[in-house]
């Protein structure tokens, strides 16, 4: 449709443009909705679990598996922690990741050893 009005605008055509002009435009407003319903529904599919902070057992895995250079534990122990949003040190987790990303696994030890005891 839009193929079409702009052949006819550029043809001069504008009573095709006028006449046909609302129509895409409806229909490109049915098509918004439509992908905003289908956004929230898969938005309120995907939620994370709220929970007050980061599990100190899994820490304390992710920890193990650091000092062990442990790269499956290490991936295990970090999507069981980014399987949740946290209230308190939610910023710890994200941290995590990018350390992990960048194979700071020494710096991960330190920091985990800091908040675990």
């Amino acid at each position: 449709m839009a193929e079409e009005l702009e052949n006819a605008a550029l043809d001069g055509n504008h009573e095709f443009v006028i006449a046909n002009n609302e129509n895409l435009v409806e229909k490109a407003l049915k098509l918004i909705s439509d992908i905003n319903l289908l956004l929230e529904e898969i938005s309120s599919d995907n939620q994370k679990h709220i929970k007050e902070r980061p599990d100190k057992g899994t820490l304390i895995k992710l920890r193990t598996a650091c000092e062990n250079y442990d790269m499956s534990s290490i991936d295990a122990a970090l999507e069981e922690l980014e399987a949740s949003d946290y209230k308190i040190d939610g910023d710890l987790i994200i941290w995590l990741r990018e350390n992990t990303e960048q194979m700071n696994l020494d710096e991960i030890v330190k920091k985990l050893s800091a908040v675990t005891g």
